[in-house]
């Protein structure tokens, strides 16, 4: 969903609010640059501070901040003047940062720890593929699709469309928390017994 709005905030602003590529240049560096800086750092000091050792709470946290993306998004969109579709794009943005954090601290922690690199590279791997290839792709596509009925509103109600999926990756931050722990437990068990092990075969050769 980040991937393939993202590309399009600028078109967005240019066909509904009129405004010329050097002042959005400024406007979007500012905001995507400082508070995607300022969403991450905020997420991993709140989950740190208020809810360390607590993963499920810190999964409850973040799906409600990835749901919160939509009304962020519904504002961003929908609002009439320029400044005020800047100003929800920079709560937003850092709203939608928050999860980084939590999210890529836990699941380093739910492999072992030889599996570690590789999970993070498969992760953003399909990140990648399917949020840089499909989502802008997806996003242009509906704009087409709506065009007929909507005319210069397509690409407007395209990303709108496309910022729900935040409610069914909030559902799935929310799954989590349900889990978390005993997933924690059982990879804590696993270490355990690779540790050992050789310990053993120690013992028993001796």
């Amino acid at each position: 969903m980040g991937y393939g709005l993202g590309p399009w905030y600028a078109a967005f602003m240019m066909r509904s609010h009129a405004m010329g590529t050097a002042e959005l240049g400024i406007w979007l560096g500012l905001i995507v640059g400082i508070c995607g800086i300022a969403g991450i750092l905020l997420g991993g000091y709140v989950t740190g501070r208020w809810f360390a050792n607590n993963e499920r709470g810190q999964m409850r946290l973040s799906a409600v901040m990835v749901a919160s993306i939509v009304p962020g998004f519904i504002a961003f969109l929908l609002l009439p003047q320029k400044h005020q579709a800047l100003i929800a794009l920079t709560l937003t943005s850092a709203v939608w940062s928050f999860f980084f954090a939590p999210t890529f601290a836990l699941m380093q922690r739910l492999v072992l720890d030889e599996m570690r690199a590789t999970t993070l590279a498969i992760v953003m791997l399909f990140a990648n593929l399917i949020g840089m290839g499909i989502g802008p792709q997806a996003v242009g596509i509906l704009s087409d699709l709506l065009m007929p009925v909507l005319g210069d509103d397509s690409l407007r109600y395209a990303m709108l469309i496309m910022s729900l999926i935040a409610l069914f990756a909030a559902y799935h931050f929310w799954r989590v928390g349900q889990t978390v722990n005993a997933d924690l437990l059982a990879v804590a068990e696993r270490s355990r017994s690779k540790a050992t092990l050789p310990e053993l075969c120690a013992t028993v050769a001796s």
